[in-house]
C-alpha cells in the first residue's frame, strides 16, 4: 500500500473529478491495483452521502461501493484504530474523519486529502 484516501479523494479519483491535487492525481496514475487503501468506514461514508442526495453517483450505491473495493484495499476498523481515532490531536469532531486519519497513522502511509484542518494539524503525513 502506498497511501490511504481520504473520502472526497476516493470519489474525485472515480470521477476523474479537477478538484483532485496534482499530487494526488499523479499517485492515483502511477498506482497498481489495491496498492492504494481506504477505510471500510469511507464505504459508509460515501453510502450516507449518496442517501441525503450530497453526491450524485453514476451508478446505484451498491455498485459504485462494489466498484470501490475491487479498486482499492479496504482496511477494516481494528482496536488499535478505534482507539486512536479519538487520541489524535485533531479538531475534527467528525468520527468518519478521526477513522479516516488514524488508519493512515497506524498503517504509516500518507493521508490523500484536501481537508485543510487535517493538512494544517501536522499530525501525519499529507498528500495532495
Amino acid at each position: 500500500m502506498t497511501a490511504v484516501l481520504d473520502t472526497h479523494a476516493v470519489i474525485w479519483a472515480l470521477e476523474n473529478d479537477p478538484r483532485l491535487g496534482p499530487q494526488a492525481r499523479k499517485l492515483m496514475e502511477s498506482a497498481q491495483s489495491k496498492e492504494v487503501s481506504i477505510s471500510d468506514v469511507t464505504l459508509l461514508e460515501i453510502s450516507i452521502l449518496a442517501h441525503k442526495k450530497r453526491i450524485s453517483l453514476h451508478t446505484g450505491v451498491a455498485d459504485y461501493l462494489r466498484q470501490i473495493e475491487t479498486l482499492f484495499e479496504v482496511i477494516p476498523v481494528n482496536a488499535s484504530i478505534s482507539a486512536m481515532a479519538f487520541e489524535l490531536d485533531l479538531p475534527h469532531a467528525d468520527p468518519f474523519d478521526r477513522v479516516i486519519v488514524a488508519t493512515a497513522v497506524f498503517l504509516k502511509q500518507p493521508l490523500v486529502t484536501r481537508d485543510g484542518t487535517i493538512t494544517r494539524s501536522n499530525i501525519h503525513q499529507v498528500i495532495w
